[in-house]
């Protein structure tokens, strides 16, 4: 892959992220299909009588983490930071809606911002110290990290995926020894194959891959006891799917594993859209509300980490 063009794409990519991140950071919309071709009409499908849509940070700290991580002084970058740092709550977490009540707290939005802010060199302060024991604590009868803080009421569930991400911030934090079986439920997944059918709240089998795949540059337990297991999943993954979301999430985990991914990545590149940015996809599922989540941004921003991968390699 000529890095002149890869490195085009990236520029391009960041250019329309820069032009279209608002003060509200990046929103992502829902539909009723993972292709979000048929967008839900009226918030109050989900949310009650409501007829504006809420807003939401989960969208922002994922572009933030993949797209800009690396690129710290980006204005993007300053700005996503500091909504994402607004928006915590001051017992420390991140609820998904910028209005807490519409959802339950989830580790998952927490994770994922969290391990943004710590990678821009933010201190983990007293709230954020609070809000990892929380989470460590919050577990199921076999010691596994559950999905939503109390009070979650009957929704008492483990998410692999969402396992990956609170396991990449608690290796951020230093605080991964607290997670043992936790770590031991994603690597029982992996060498299992896999999420062939995606998790309760990924619909795509990349996503775990490519949260799982981060893991290996943060601890080597992690390389170990996740890249291992990981390594064939990602081997059979390969070209499995069309979709962009799909190629960038495999192609980034490729790159942190060593693998190759030409053909995906070379086909991720010729779905770029003319103003720089990918076809809007579901990331993310809500459970027993049965919608998709996703967003040109989301999307965007995984190709931008893929194209950081690739180029990464070949500097290597």
């Amino acid at each position: 892959m000529s890095p002149d063009r890869l490195d085009d794409a990236r520029g391009r990519a960041l250019d329309h992220l820069a032009a279209t991140v608002t003060d509200v950071g990046f929103q992502s919309s829902i539909s009723e299909t993972p292709d979000m071709s048929r967008p839900v009409e009226h918030p109050s499908t989900y949310f009650g009588d409501r007829d504006d849509w809420p807003l939401e940070i989960f969208t922002s700290a994922v572009v933030l983490e993949l797209a800009y991580a690396l690129r710290p002084d980006d204005p993007v970058a300053v700005r996503l930071a500091a909504l994402v740092a607004d928006r915590r709550d001051p017992a420390g977490h991140l609820d998904f809606m910028f209005e807490p009540d519409l959802l339950p707290t989830d580790v998952d939005t927490t994770a994922v911002g969290l391990s943004a802010l710590l990678r821009r060199g933010t201190t983990a302060d007293e709230p954020m110290r609070r809000t990892i024991d929380r989470i460590v604590d919050n577990v199921d009868d076999h010691g596994v990290i559950e999905v939503y803080l109390p009070p979650a009421g009957e929704r008492r569930y483990v998410d692999a995926a969402v396992c990956a991400n609170v396991l990449h911030l608690l290796a951020l934090s230093g605080d991964l020894h607290r997670a043992g079986p936790t770590i031991d439920h994603l690597a029982s997944v992996l060498a299992a194959g896999g999420a062939v059918d995606g998790t309760r709240y990924y619909p795509s089998p990349d996503a775990l891959v490519v949260f799982a795949s981060r893991l290996v540059a943060v601890s080597d337990e992690l390389r170990e006891r996740v890249g291992e297991p990981l390594r064939p999943v990602v081997t059979a993954r390969l070209g499995a799917s069309d979709i962009a979301l799909d190629r960038a999430m495999r192609s980034t985990a490729a790159a942190h594993l060593g693998l190759a991914a030409d053909a995906d990545l070379t086909a991720l590149l010729d779905q770029q859209l003319d103003d720089g940015s990918w076809p809007a996809h579901a990331l993310y599922r809500f459970g027993r509300r049965h919608g998709f989540f996703g967003s040109t941004p989301l999307v965007t921003a995984f190709a931008v980490a893929a194209i950081d991968g690739a180029l990464s390699a070949d500097a290597r």
